[in-house]
C-alpha cells in the first residue's frame, strides 16, 4: 500500500477527530444543550450528537449556521 496514501488518510481521521471535539467545545463555551443548538439548526439532538461524537459531520449549510451562532469562520471552527 502506497504510504502516502495511509499517511492521508490518518490526517483526514485526524481532522474529523478536531472537528467533533471543536463542535463540542462551541457548543459548551457558548451555553447551549445539544437540545438547544439543535432547534436552532433544525436538526435532532441526536444529530448534534453524532457530530460530536464522529459519527457524521454537518452539511455546507449546517457549517454556515454554526459559524454564524458561534461568531467564528469557518476557519477558526474547521482549523486547528
Amino acid at each position: 500500500r502506497d504510504r502516502s496514501v495511509s499517511r492521508g488518510l490518518g490526517d483526514v481521521y485526524k481532522r474529523q477527530m478536531y472537528i467533533s471535539k471543536r463542535l463540542k467545545e462551541l457548543r459548551t463555551v457558548s451555553g447551549f444543550s445539544q437540545e438547544k443548538l439543535a432547534e436552532r439548526l433544525d436538526v435532532s439532538r441526536q444529530t448534534i450528537s453524532s457530530w460530536e461524537n464522529e459519527r457524521s459531520y454537518p452539511d455546507v449549510h449546517n457549517l454556515i449556521m454554526l459559524c454564524d451562532i458561534y461568531s467564528v469562520s469557518l476557519d477558526d471552527l474547521m482549523k486547528d
